[in-house]
């Protein structure tokens, strides 16, 4: 085992991260590959999922342990912080998030607000139901900027996340 995996499970077991008792839990869990019939697949479930079922009720740190570049600054949102829009924020009420389909956990931002197993996007981008899909923008490559195709996009096509950032936040609005 790495140092840096080492430090992550250690970082897991901690006091300050989770009781003990969730901590050997929670990692008893993600060591086991969930049987397809336990877990509820109708399909033969993606690797992706095999890894990550267990921990879709976990705290934010589970997520951080394997995936720390979600703590890292520039490109990534915050996770683990409080949802509270404001007179003087763009985010929208808490209720209006919920009902446009953004999971708020007690009410905090959390990995599964923006990443679903079942999500046909790639990273797992959990796009509204009922949104339109673009192929993502790449700065720098303006073969990016336009589709005019509209044709629909294949499973596992990289999306741009802009209607998931708008049921959170009123911009283009």
């Amino acid at each position: 085992m790495t140092a840096t995996r080492s430090s992550r499970l250690a970082a897991l077991t901690s006091r300050t991260a989770l009781p003990p008792a969730a901590a050997a839990a929670l990692l008893c869990a993600a060591a086991a590959l969930p049987l397809r019939a336990a877990a509820g697949w109708e399909a033969e479930p993606t690797r992706w999922e095999e890894l990550h079922s267990p921990l879709a009720d976990a705290p934010v740190e589970a997520c951080v342990a394997c995936h720390e570049e979600a703590f890292m600054p520039h490109g990534n949102h915050p996770v683990g912080v409080a949802y509270a829009p404001d007179a003087w924020s763009s985010l929208r009420p808490r209720a209006e998030v919920e009902r446009r389909g953004v999971a708020l956990p007690d009410g905090r931002v959390h990995c599964w607000s923006c990443h679903a197993l079942r999500s046909r996007w790639r990273y797992h981008l959990a796009i509204p139901d009922g949104a339109p899909t673009r192929p993502r923008v790449v700065a720098g490559d303006p073969s990016t900027y336009e589709d005019t195709s509209r044709a629909p996009l294949p499973a596992g096509a990289d999306v741009s996340p802009k209607p998931l950032c708008q049921a959170c936040h009123t911009y283009g609005d």
